[in-house]
């Protein structure tokens, strides 16, 4: 892995990590998680769009 390609991998996740803690709250339960991946996420989401990476981070997977 290039160095450049690893650093875009840690601010990718420095970023979802922050995203995350604002989606946090409204996990309460199991249920709440489940909902918010399969009809939100821009990865898992079947009615929309998925996400595609663009950037150094996609050397990463």
């Amino acid at each position: 892995m290039t160095a450049a390609a690893l650093q875009a991998r840690c601010d990718r996740e420095q970023a979802s990590l922050v995203h995350f803690q604002t989606l946090k709250p409204r996990f309460t339960h199991l249920a709440a998680v489940h909902r918010w991946l399969y009809a939100e996420h821009g990865a898992y989401a079947i009615a929309q769009t998925p996400q595609r990476l663009n950037n150094s981070a996609l050397e990463t997977y």
